[in-house]
């Protein structure tokens, strides 16, 4: 499983996007469950933006698309 949330950060009245991963190997759940973590995680102070997803090669070709993808999350993989 794939966390990735972004943090976003006020400095000089700039927005700095800080983006976080998180792998849990060996670890499924399906959407709902994907999006229930996505909700408590975003009430975190100072989160913005959260995706859980499956570490997929759609998932991550999406990811890569926005610009979220980081090179620890090129590494996921999905497991069942």
């Amino acid at each position: 499983m794939l966390f990735r949330f972004a943090i976003a950060l006020a400095a000089k009245g700039e927005t700095l996007l800080n983006i976080q991963t998180l792998i849990r190997p060996g670890e499924y759940r399906d959407s709902v469950a994907l999006m229930l973590i996505a909700r408590e995680l975003g009430t975190l102070a100072g989160v913005s933006d959260v995706s859980v997803v499956m570490g997929t090669p759609a998932n991550k070709s999406i990811l890569q698309q926005a610009g979220l993808l980081t090179a620890q999350a090129q590494t996921a993989s999905p497991t069942i």
